[in-house]
């Protein structure tokens, strides 16, 4: 399994161009900002202050806030398309390269599938655990740059409350990519095309989030308020609201009148892990089935 791991380490940073536009970018985006806020201080100490929002223990908060682009409804409907697109062109590049063909034995294909899939979760998970540092210490050392008179410092109590929120949410941010791979994976193999595997790809990681959406238009059609809870058997509920648990201790506020589910945090943990299991099950069984010696 190691040296699967690492010939799909390799394969997956081998590719410059894509883990820069679709992985580095995250942090180096985050980075650039910072800087610019800095530069700016120079010339306008309001404007910087604005751009930061710069509040006692605002880094906590930060760091936790860059998680929401991939847990948050509605915010995570455009902050996995990056992930998600790095995700579908490394699987749907492997049938465009002819590497499934020469290199995979039938008898290994589930657990290349899987680890691919493990290998580009790690990857982008790393990326916003870099950006979650960058975006903490910028905020941690603003005031002192903004010449802000506030203490930004933890007390015990407080700093062992934002390591288990910060890893219960980093926990979040690996299932939902593992999802998302699982998306990735999917379509890549039914389109075997890079094209098809972004489209399709990008296509379940959007209707999926937004099928809150497409019930509350059914509701209102049908006339059927209720059809609205519908909602908590989506990924993006179990997700928005287990981090509402973890980081506010409550469960979020009812998207719809009509929404009355409040489901406790371990319920949506374990539909979330129910979730990764079916999808990446889901991709395994497809991909053993596939004939790709054609």
């Amino acid at each position: 399994m190691i040296s699967l791991f690492q010939a799909e380490l390799k394969k997956a940073t081998g590719n410059i161009l894509l883990t820069s536009f679709t992985v580095a970018i995250i942090p180096v985006g985050l980075a650039a900002f910072m800087l610019i806020a800095f530069f700016i201080s120079f010339i306008s100490r309001e404007l910087a202050i604005s751009m930061i929002g710069t509040s006692p223990n605002n880094w906590t908060e930060a760091m936790l806030g860059v998680w929401s682009f991939l847990i948050a409804y509605p915010g995570n409907v455009l902050g996995r398309l990056l992930p998600l697109a790095y995700m579908a062109v490394l699987f749907a590049g492997e049938y465009q390269w002819g590497t499934f063909r020469l290199t995979l034995p039938r008898a290994r294909r589930g657990s290349v599938i899987l680890m691919k899939a493990l290998t580009t979760s790690f990857i982008v998970l790393i990326s916003f655990v870099i950006a979650t540092l960058i975006l903490g210490v910028g905020n941690a050392l603003a005031p002192i740059f903004l010449d802000m008179d506030f203490d930004q410092s933890l007390t015990s109590q407080e700093t062992v409350d934002f390591v288990a929120q910060y890893l219960g949410v980093m926990a979040l941010g690996l299932l939902s990519l593992l999802i998302l791979a699982g998306f990735a994976a999917i379509a890549s193999i039914l389109t075997r095309s890079i094209l098809g595997g972004l489209l399709g790809g990008l296509g379940l990681a959007v209707v999926e989030p937004m099928s809150l959406v497409f019930l509350i238009f059914f509701a209102r059609l049908l006339n059927a308020p209720k059809l609205v809870n519908l909602y908590q058997l989506s990924a993006t509920y179990h997700l928005d609201n287990a981090r509402s648990w973890i980081t506010l201790g409550h469960p979020p506020p009812a998207p719809f009148a009509a929404f009355t589910a409040e489901l406790p945090l371990w319920v949506s943990f374990v539909a979330l892990i129910g979730w990764t299991v079916s999808v990446m099950a889901l991709s395994v069984f497809l991909f053993r089935r596939q004939d790709i010696t054609s």
